[in-house]
């Protein structure tokens, strides 16, 4: 038995520059045996035919793939009456040995033959592909590149839209249709681009992955299409794309969040563009203004960072976009500031000045003695500029270029920087090797001048840091290979704790109150002109966008020179900024903007965020001068969010400084605004905020005698009516209702499940798809407790006794124990673990998993420590139809469970039988919950109805419900059912009014699924309930009513 791949090891980014691919075909291929490849016989696998070279893909991953040149070939015919093909050649490269990400072996010098037998096209149907590709090698470079153009225009207009992939043909109208290019990094795949009245479609010429030949995604489900650039032309446009929720699985989406499409020419972009623009809606249309940087939008968006309600992560991410970056192109990837300088001390302190870097000078100006040698060569350059010398510069490298970007990802992104540098890796001693060594460079070598990439501030991406493949990156010249990347030492050898700390430094106070100055540097007016030369920016002239344009230039070798040029030593991003960019008045604690912005590694989820802020503020914007004004007073006043008559009464008293008099005779409207003051400025303080740290001491001290003045005396001061709401305004506050009121945190997305600790209801578990649990104190409103695992998202978590169980994408399952915070785990499925369940009265715990089966399992005498998936439960349930989504276990042992084609069943333990099977729809089981002791349970369906089974009478349903949503969860408290939906409703009903709704506080309308749900109760004196719900999109509300 021959070792299968498992998968395709080809892929596009085994081409060299400017290589496109034709076909492929199964074979069967012999050799002479020289090479030694082959390993002597007959081998089946894929031959590949491109405009540069022929590969071929054995089945076996033990053998290299083979890349053979046309300009090595000596020979190239086909046999019709064998159906073969055979090629000579005296140069070949071999690659991806066993799978692997490691060098090409190029070998040369003896002539080695292939003989390619066909197994079922025909030799007349590849042969003269692979003829007029080795006819174009004997060309000149330029003639070559022309007989590609013209050979692979034919192959676009032969292509054909294949209607039948249409997800609607009989409604859907196409309304544009063109060739594009779909843009990866170091890659372009050519196909056809088509926009109906209601999905865009993209269909390859060649279906090279094998999987999913068109792919698709609603255009209703568009965040944002922006204008990009591509190699120096402005012809391509970005799609950011909202994703479905996770269980949706029968939703076709494009399979991740953006897409990147490159046109023939500005007009067929400008054409797609409006295509897609016509029908996303006004949503779409704002976050691609947004994207460009229009106007009145990038003002509000600057606004929203001043006043706090975006991270200065999430404001650097929405700069980089709005100025053209993108993670899809590695010549104009996102470019983030080195904040730390000190990398030698075994601890640091954020609230040290000491340590961080001075973000008002770019990076190559940190060091006075080697910029005086910076400076000096500028000025040789003026002079020799009078003679017919090119334009003086300060930096002859740039801050951000491909080559610096994968010396950053080289260990997660191996294949790409074999790519880059044509099969091979960097030299050991010019790699990525230590975070200290990489910032004395920057800071003292004459030709390293580069800042850092997003991946540095995001906990959870920690695999650029780690050599978890074990790449062979080679030993440097004092021995010691190149493995992970040494950190400093105060991140105590532990990468994610060196992210969180970086994401801390960037959210800190001092970096919040001078981040302005490196936006300035990197995107607004001190990028170019005298204000450039001034602050020692200034680089080569070739990497400012609009200085060249590539269309001009008519000499074909002189083009891609430019290009080749641009691509390689980096590229400005485009100035959106031409004014001093403001200072930011409002710094949130690093907890919170943590929680606001740490899976923000993906550009759609920034646009919804920021088009959400944007929007709102839009919607209700405040009277004044304009948002980004640097008067301290205004920008302060808009950070409080206030009203517009609280706007003038504050000014006024400002002005004034009238004092109030001791009766106390203050407006209801004065008094609600003094509230609102005096909690930012508090919260102010306890978060370390800029706007009391930093450079705001007359202003917070001017804040303070307002709020003094606009305080009643005591003599005659009212008393605050305790039922009365809060009136900060934290995030989204929901309405009250009989004295009880939900709050709300906002976490950054990610939200998998919440549950409330039975034994201790003021703690609950909150989970996040980056792998971190947290648990939230509701009495304090902070969390105490916070773990992270490495090993993909959480999707569920169960208490038992202190211990918060929880499991995931990995099929483990993990305790942590969070009196100590100690934690253990152990393999316990082979697929995403859905649901766990834990019993009150025993140690067992019941997990269930797409894999199909539900495992019984005792946490005292559980495998705690083993990894694999082979350990062995006290029982395990094969479910009767498919992968498991929601389970509920009953109280006489008995488990009931919902899969994903709609079926739900019921087992008896103790009899180890099936008791019941019924499909109830055709679409997931999104929760099952249990009733009057068990003797109903509710199942809540994809398809939107809420049916009551009675356990007495199999699969019976006694009493129904349509709620016109899909169902994604639901939980009960005796007779009460509460159920989540995915337009974000909360839906409570009573079994025994048949199933009316029950009233409670209404949630505030959050288009976000609502996808977890936990209630508790307690008796005695104070009966109290809690009720927590989770939403997709990050937002964590919670209800406790007396």
């Amino acid at each position: 038995m021959v070792p299968s791949g498992g998968g395709c090891r080809f892929s596009l980014l085994l081409l060299e520059d400017d290589e496109f691919y034709i076909t492929e075909c199964v074979c069967m291929c012999e050799e002479d045996g020289t090479s030694g490849q082959l390993r002597g016989g007959s081998v089946a696998g894929q031959l590949r035919v491109c405009t540069k070279s022929v590969f071929f893909e054995p089945d076996d991953v033990r053998i290299p793939v083979t890349r053979i040149p046309y300009v090595s070939m000596d020979e190239l015919e086909g046999n019709a009456s064998e159906n073969g093909i055979r090629v000579v050649a005296h140069r070949y490269t071999t690659m991806k040995p066993q799978g692997r990400d490691a060098p090409y072996t190029f070998c040369r010098g003896r002539q080695v033959t292939w003989r390619f037998r066909l197994s079922y096209a025909k030799v007349a149907d590849i042969i003269p592909y692979a003829q007029q590709m080795l006819m174009s090698s004997r060309l000149g470079r330029n003639e070559m590149k022309e007989m590609h153009d013209v050979f692979l225009s034919q192959l676009e207009a032969e292509q054909r839209f294949d209607l039948g992939s249409l997800e609607d043909p009989t409604c859907e109208r196409i309304v544009f249709e063109k060739p594009a290019m779909l843009v990866s990094r170091l890659t372009k795949e050519r196909g056809k681009f088509v926009v109906t009245d209601v999905r865009f479609y993209f269909q390859p010429l060649h279906n090279i992955s094998g999987g999913e030949h068109v792919r698709s995604h609603r255009l209703s489900a568009v965040y944002a299409a922006a204008r990009r650039r591509s190699s120096l032309r402005d012809v391509g446009i970005e799609l950011f794309l909202k994703m479905p929720a996770k269980r949706r699985t029968t939703v076709k989406h494009w399979g991740c969040s953006n897409a990147f499409f490159v046109f023939r020419s500005k007009e067929e972009r400008e054409e797609a563009l409006g295509a897609v623009l016509d029908h996303v809606g006004e949503d779409g249309s704002i976050a691609g203004g947004l994207l460009e940087a229009e106007g009145r939008y990038c003002q509000v968006a600057t606004m929203a960072w001043q006043r706090g309600l975006l991270s200065n992560f999430e404001y650097l991410m929405y700069c980089n976009l709005a100025a053209g970056r993108s993670f899809h192109d590695l010549t104009q990837y996102p470019v983030f500031p080195w904040i730390i300088k000190d990398y030698k001390s075994d601890e640091i302190d954020l609230n040290c000045q000491d340590i961080f870097r001075d973000l008002s000078k770019p990076i190559g100006a940190i060091n006075e003695e080697r910029l005086k040698v910076f400076q000096q060569r500028y000025a040789d350059m003026v002079e020799m500029q009078m003679h017919g010398g090119e334009e003086p510069f300060l930096y002859g490298t740039h801050y951000s270029c491909p080559g610096y970007t994968l010396f950053w990802l080289v260990r997660s992104m191996p294949e790409h920087m074999l790519r880059l540098q044509n099969g091979k890796f960097d030299a050991p001693d010019r790699s990525f090797t230590g975070i200290r060594e990489a910032w004395e460079s920057v800071c003292h070598s004459p030709t390293d001048v580069k800042e850092l990439i997003p991946e540095f501030f995001c906990p959870g991406a920690e695999d650029f840091l780690k050599n978890s493949r074990g790449l062979a990156l080679g030993c440097r010249q004092n021995g010691k290979p190149v493995g992970d990347v040494e950190l400093p030492p105060w991140a105590h050898n532990d990468a994610r704790y060196f992210l969180e700390k970086q994401w801390e430094a960037l959210e800190s106070p001092y970096v919040s109150a001078n981040l302005h100055h490196w936006i300035d540097l990197v995107f607004g007016v001190c990028q170019r002109g005298e204000d450039a030369l001034r602050n020692n920016n200034v680089f080569r002239q070739l990497t400012y966008e609009g200085l060249v344009n590539i269309d001009d230039i008519e000499d074909p070798v002189e083009k891609k020179s430019m290009e080749v040029a641009v691509a390689e030593f980096g590229q400005c991003p485009r100035q959106i900024f031409y004014r001093n960019h403001p200072q930011r008045r409002v710094c949130r604690s690093s907890f919170e903007a943590h929680q606001t912005s740490r899976n923000a590694m993906d550009g759609s989820e920034i646009i919804a965020k920021v088009l959400h802020v944007v929007q709102s503020l839009l919607d209700s914007p405040p009277d004044g001068d304009d948002a980004t004004s640097n008067d301290s007073d205004i920008a302060l006043l808009r950070a409080l969010e206030v009203t517009k008559e609280e706007y003038s009464t504050l000014l006024e008293t400002m002005d004034s400084k009238k004092e109030r008099s001791a009766s106390g005779s203050t407006t209801d409207s004065q008094s609600s605004f003094q509230q609102r003051l005096q909690t930012v400025v508090s919260s102010s303080k306890r978060a370390g905020s800029n706007l009391l740290k930093y450079g705001n001491e007359a202003l917070a001290a001017k804040v303070s005698s307002s709020l003094q003045a606009l305080s009643p005396r005591k003599n005659g001061s009212r008393k605050n009516d305790a039922s009365s709401p809060r009136q900060d305004d934290d995030g989204p506050h929901l309405v009250s209702e009989e004295g009880a009121s939900w709050e709300t945190s906002v976490f950054s997305g990610g939200l998998t499940s919440v549950e409330i600790n039975p034994l201790n209801p003021s703690d609950v578990s909150l989970s996040f798809q980056d792998g971190h649990i947290i648990v939230f104190d509701l009495l304090t409103k902070e969390h105490r407790r916070r773990c992270a695992f490495s090993h993909g998202s959480i999707t569920c978590t169960a208490w038992s006794s202190q211990n918060i169980l929880a499991s995931g994408f990995d099929g483990a399952i993990y305790k942590y124990d969070t009196n100590t915070g100690s934690t253990s785990s152990f393999g316990a499925h082979r697929d995403i673990v859905s649901c766990l369940c834990t019993s009150d009265e025993s140690s067992l715990v019941y997990s269930a998993s797409w894999d199909e089966t539900i495992k019984v399992w005792d946490l005292e005498t559980a495998p705690w420590g083993q990894r694999d998936d082979g350990t062995i439960p006290l029982n395990t349930i094969a479910s009767p139809a498919g992968a498991i989504w929601s389970m509920e276990v009953l109280f006489n042992d008995s488990i009931v469970a919902g899969t994903e084609d709609g079926t739900v069943f019921a087992f008896d333990c103790r009899s180890n039988q099936l008791t019941m099977e019924s499909q109830l729809c055709s679409d997931f089981i999104g929760g099952v919950c249990s009733c009057q002791d068990g003797t109903l349970f509710g199942v809540a369906c994809a398809d939107g109805v809420l049916r009551m089974l009675d356990s007495r009478r199999s699969d019976q349903v006694v009493m129904s419900r349509d709620f016109a949503s899909p169902l994604l969860c639901c939980r009960s408290w005796k007779d009460t059912v509460y159920l989540g939906d995915e337009g974000g409703q909360l839906h409570v009903c009573s079994v025994n009014l048949g199933l009316s709704d029950v009233p409670c506080p209404k949630t505030s309308a959050l288009d976000a699924p609502l996808t977890s749900i936990s209630v508790n109760a307690t008796s005695g004196q104070s009966p109290q309930t809690t009720i927590a719900v989770g939403y997709e999109d990050g937002h964590f509300a919670f209800l406790q009513k007396h």
